[in-house]
């Protein structure tokens, strides 16, 4: 993971929507958990980080991701 937090912003997003498009909804809900740490003003990561927490079945904690994003 030390690797992962290492990389370029512009890298964890590629491999973020990389795992999306491979349906590896858990690691691209990882990769924008990074990504919202690194870039907080940058409002896509909760979407996609909200997408992939509801296509991995977690309903409530895709809305509850965008609902603190909504907040901001």
């Amino acid at each position: 993971m030390n690797q992962l937090m290492s990389q370029p912003t512009h890298s964890l997003q590629q491999q973020a929507q990389a795992a999306l498009n491979q349906q590896n909804y858990a690691q691209a809900a990882l990769l924008y958990e990074m990504l919202m740490e690194q870039e907080s003003d940058i409002i896509q990561h909760a979407w996609y980080l909200g997408l992939a927490r509801l296509l991995s079945g977690m309903e409530a904690e895709a809305q509850f991701t965008w609902m603190m994003a909504l907040s901001n």
